[in-house]
């Protein structure tokens, strides 16, 4: 059987007829590998993680650095801010009131402004804790 299939024609097109673009390989592409060794120093499900980063970098530096402000509340002349101190403990302030010797000194709707020992930082409303304002800090010392 195998002899007369080789003697009797096929009827498959010749390959080697003219007008027949030749065959080309696709090019061999390799995904991209991740980072392994950066995956394993910061585990996603390590017992000492918390979100949002770490708050003892800007701590250190003796700003606001665990501080976010939730929200504010106005009505008349009063106004009341509600921050979220390091650690998650919630504090409603006015404006004169102290949150570790950060007195705030003023209320808007967008942003806080806290001054100690001369030196002045604004927190936004909404941004994550640690996020520096546009000129946040300026020492009047």
């Amino acid at each position: 059987m195998i002899g007369l299939q080789l003697a009797l024609p096929s009827d498959a097109p010749d390959r080697t007829v003219a007008g027949l673009a030749p065959r080309r390989a696709k090019p061999i592409s390799l995904p991209a590998l991740p980072d392994y060794p950066a995956v394993l120093a910061a585990p996603l499900f390590a017992p000492d993680r918390q979100p949002g980063g770490s708050g003892d970098q800007a701590a250190g530096e003796g700003g606001m650095g665990g501080y976010a402000a939730l929200g504010v509340a106005t009505g008349g002349s009063a106004a009341t801010a509600v921050v979220s101190a390091p650690g998650g403990k919630i504090v409603t302030l006015r404006p004169g009131d102290s949150v570790d010797d950060w007195k705030l000194v003023s209320v808007s709707p967008t942003r806080l402004a806290f001054e100690r020992k001369g030196v002045r930082q604004d927190l936004v409303i909404g941004a994550a804790a640690g996020e520096p304002a546009s000129g946040d800090e300026a020492a009047d010392k």
